[in-house]
């Protein structure tokens, strides 16, 4: 796409044209010129992707390879450091926040554990009601009922009641 972009864009310049097309040529340009730089992004964030997904796979390779507790400590810190990456891509990702709650419970560190599940939760309260009618079918916890105390915005707030 980006080599299309910027081919389109070189012949664009090579071309002469009237007054009129002008602004036209000009507003192709600036789409192109933009287009490239979101694909350019695009493609940094996919590499940014497959490096975190690959330091997970390779840390959680190394935590099962190794048996001592400095060695996995180490691993743990490293697949958490690349599934923060991760999620800070692909924040919807339960996979990925399954995998963060597992290595924070290996690593007995109870009180992130607690605070990243609630603020998982304060997250998911914002979908509640959303799955109705053509989207009931993608529910993933259907009838169950919507959150009565727990507020969207809980950890939005200045003092945190």
């Amino acid at each position: 796409a980006i080599s299309t972009a910027k081919t389109a864009l070189s012949q664009s310049s090579n071309s002469a044209c009237s007054a009129a097309n002008l602004d036209a040529k000009h507003q192709a340009e600036k789409v192109l010129n933009q287009s490239i730089t979101d694909a350019t992004l695009g493609k940094s964030d996919i590499r940014r992707s497959y490096d975190a997904a690959a330091g997970i796979r390779q840390s959680q390779h190394e935590m099962n390879r190794t048996a001592s507790s400095f060695n996995a400590r180490g691993n743990n810190l490293q697949a958490l450091m690349h599934i923060n990456t991760a999620l800070s891509m692909s924040p919807g990702d339960m996979v990925l926040h399954e995998k963060k709650v597992n290595v924070l419970a290996s690593m007995k560190r109870w009180a992130e554990l607690a605070n990243h599940v609630e603020h998982l939760a304060c997250d998911c309260v914002k979908l509640d009601g959303i799955f109705t009618e053509d989207l009931e079918l993608y529910d993933p916890c259907p009838g169950a009922p919507a959150a009565e105390y727990l507020k969207a915005d809980f950890f939005d707030k200045e003092n945190g009641e």
